[in-house]
């Protein structure tokens, strides 16, 4: 449990707002102000009027998932009017959270180049709620739209009713972004999926709980029902929201149970039950677990899952649907465009050649994979036969068939294949060689790799790899000598790939 001098830290009047830049081609993002309408999970949820509260608040790192990008650092800060005193059996008053996160010039920058201009969509919030009788974790449904003055909205956690006497906190988690329904300049071509599924995770080493006013012993109150114990209908669980892949579900919902029961430990609620479409039981939870993914499933597929609280003596509440829509097997690619500097050292004449190009590149955000087209323009390299006689060489590289690759955490790894051909060979000026029909006998196969981490979409990086050449052919009636001073492994290959305008 926490001391007095703790929460009084952490205790600070809600902010007036985060000034950070705004984002260009907005309507000025500066915080994500998220409305959050926690839920009283598994307690009893009644109505109650205003009263005293004392506001906390909390600022929490996540690591976010965004699309294009490598994971981001999104800093949230938290203000939740807490109730002076609780008390065992006596509701609370509604409990006001505020929630506003910083996006990043990263982050915006990404948003941008999927032609976002208005950020809309939905999010859950994952917390946990932990009493003397239990512990109650939630998916929390949240709405997000962007206003002139940045994303904002505010919630409420319901009145709850709590049956045990005792210390108890509230814990925040994770956070679940769905920007699908985002404004954008081009509203006829759909986001990619990605978009879909933004997971923001706690960053490790921080202190997530909010200490919730010791829960004093209840007043003695008359047995309303002296005869027995009273069983009210279970009330169906609430908000459903659905998260998938293409071929899973994962479903959250709200728990909820009848006001008039003080707390489902003491036997209720057993837990809940999943149907499809056909009434099947495809799922089943705890009372204490409101979330369930379903596997299976066909990718761009709609589905309909209903959620039923279930009791003792097999009752069950009326249902609660949550429609799904699996997503596509493959992801609508992003394109880009970058110029490509840098050069080949080809070891056995022990020469350079500078290269210059282009890169066309689709990445499927979802996946990390990536197909390019590659462009070089045709260069020319000084090299050394013999070890001192310099001779210069006119180089074209082919591309055969696309490169591939993925992108992953920031890590870029691309596959090529060319042939080199080589119109023209000179000594001292003096051509010796080459010609049209003159190449590589064989393409090289060429893997190029980013360090770790060290490459984004949208400022490009640094790659480098090595290759072999083999024999060539067809460069006139030196081509014997002019193959064994350049077929060999261990050349090296170094290109900075940079955004095209």
């Amino acid at each position: 449990m926490r001391s007095r001098a703790d929460e009084a830290t952490e205790r600070s009047s809600p902010p007036k707002g985060d000034p950070v830049r705004n984002r260009p081609g907005t309507t000025g993002l500066r915080v994500a102000a998220v409305a959050c309408s926690l839920a009283a999970g598994a307690l009893g949820v009644v109505t109650a009027g205003p009263a005293s509260a004392d506001p906390a608040s909390m600022t929490l790192k996540y690591s976010c998932a965004f699309p294009l990008v490598p994971e981001q650092t999104m800093v949230a800060k938290f203000n939740v009017d807490f109730p002076r005193s609780i008390q065992v059996g006596v509701p609370t008053p509604k409990i006001r959270v505020d929630m506003l996160a910083a996006v990043n010039e990263t982050t915006q920058a990404a948003f941008e180049q999927a032609g976002i201009e208005q950020l809309r969509g939905t999010a859950r919030l994952e917390a946990m709620l932990s009493a003397p009788q239990g512990e109650v974790s939630f998916g929390v449904p949240l709405a997000l739209e962007e206003t002139p003055s940045g994303l904002k909205g505010t919630g409420f956690i319901p009145p709850v009713r709590l049956a045990e006497p005792g210390p108890a906190k509230f814990d925040l988690g994770d956070l679940v972004l769905n920007l699908a329904n985002s404004v954008r300049t081009a509203p006829e071509v759909p986001l990619p999926e990605a978009f879909g599924k933004i997971r923001c995770t706690v960053l490790p080493g921080q202190n997530t709980s909010f200490t919730l006013p010791e829960i004093a012993p209840a007043d003695p109150v008359p047995d309303p029902n002296p005869g027995g114990i009273h069983h009210g209908e279970l009330s169906p669980p609430v908000n459903g929201a659905g998260v998938t892949t293409d071929t899973t579900a994962t479903l959250t919902w709200q728990a909820m149970v009848d006001p008039e029961l003080v707390g489902y430990l003491n036997g209720d609620l057993a837990g809940y039950e999943v149907y499809d479409a056909a009434g099947k039981v495809v799922a089943s939870t705890d009372a204490k677990t409101t979330t369930a993914t379903i596997t299976g499933l066909s990718p761009d597929t709609g589905y309909t899952f209903t959620v039923r609280a279930t009791g003792e003596n097999d009752r069950k509440s009326t249902p609660l649907a949550i429609t799904v829509h699996t997503q596509s097997s493959t992801s609508a690619p992003m394109d880009y465009r970058y110029t490509l500097k840098g050069s080949t050292f080809v070891k056995a004449p022990n020469g350079t050649a500078a290269l210059d190009g282009t890169v066309e590149a689709k990445l499927k955000p979802l996946t990390g994979e990536f197909t390019a087209d590659l462009a070089l323009q045709p260069t020319k390299g000084d090299f050394k036969i013999f070890g001192f006689l310099p001779v210069q060489a006119g180089i074209v590289l082919v591309p055969e068939g696309e490169t591939t690759g993925t992108l992953k955490s920031g890590t870029l790894t691309a596959h090529s294949r060319v042939t080199a051909k080589l119109p023209a060979f000179s000594l001292f000026g003096i051509s010796i060689g080459g010609g049209e029909n003159c190449r590589t006998a064989a393409p090289s196969d060429i893997t190029l790799t980013s360090e770790p981490g060290g490459f984004e979409p949208l400022k490009g990086g640094r790659i480098k790899g090595t290759y072999d050449l083999s024999e060539i052919k067809d460069c006139g009636a030196l081509t014997p000598l002019l193959s064994a001073f350049t077929k060999g492994a261990g050349n090296t290959i170094d290109l900075t790939l940079s955004p095209k305008s």
